[in-house]
């Protein structure tokens, strides 16, 4: 039986797990095979959804606060300081649009998303009171993004990728 068929039943089962599936690479191929295929037919949990936006609104709350750690840096060091936050900036942009192609799938559940992604980046957002050397030492403790973030998002955002091509397909044929 192909792993298309048994996708629901492996994520139901919990055998299946995000983080060990390399999905930007299968995304990309255009010769899927049953090795391949679970990125992309695995049915688009709600678990599997909240936990993206729990790890993008982690993401989105580090930025911003490490955009309000800048002004509290030594001038000598705010050129360095803002390089380093600038190299995820296209990280950023590719989540804003993850995020973005999230709301037109109908099948999710958007309240959750957002209930998770706010839960997320509430602490960093919260923190914005306390004064620089307490927020540097706050963002120090939590890594931006996490390997198990990086593998979750990869997988949310080619499940998504799949899913509309779908429904663009089943559009085109009727």
């Amino acid at each position: 039986m192909p792993i298309a068929f048994l996708a629901p039943l492996l994520l139901a089962a919990g055998t299946a797990d995000v983080a060990k599936l390399d999905c930007p690479a299968i995304y990309a191929k255009t010769d899927y095979t049953d090795d391949t295929d679970l990125c992309l037919t695995a049915p688009m949990t709600k678990p599997a959804f909240e936990e993206g936006m729990t790890c993008i609104g982690k993401f989105d709350g580090s930025r911003a606060m490490a955009d309000r750690i800048t002004q509290f840096v030594a001038e000598a060091k705010r050129a360095d300081w803002a390089k380093q936050i600038s190299a995820n900036d296209n990280l950023a942009k590719q989540l804003t649009d993850l995020v973005a192609r999230s709301k037109d799938d109908p099948d999710l559940d958007h309240a959750a998303g957002q209930a998770a992604y706010d839960a997320a980046r509430a602490p960093f957002d919260g923190a914005s009171t306390l004064g620089g050397p307490e927020q540097l030492k706050m963002w120090q403790a939590e890594p931006q993004i996490s390997k198990r973030c990086l593998d979750v998002v990869n997988f949310v955002d080619a499940n998504l990728a799949t899913r509309a091509d779908e429904r663009d397909k089943k559009s085109r044929d009727n």
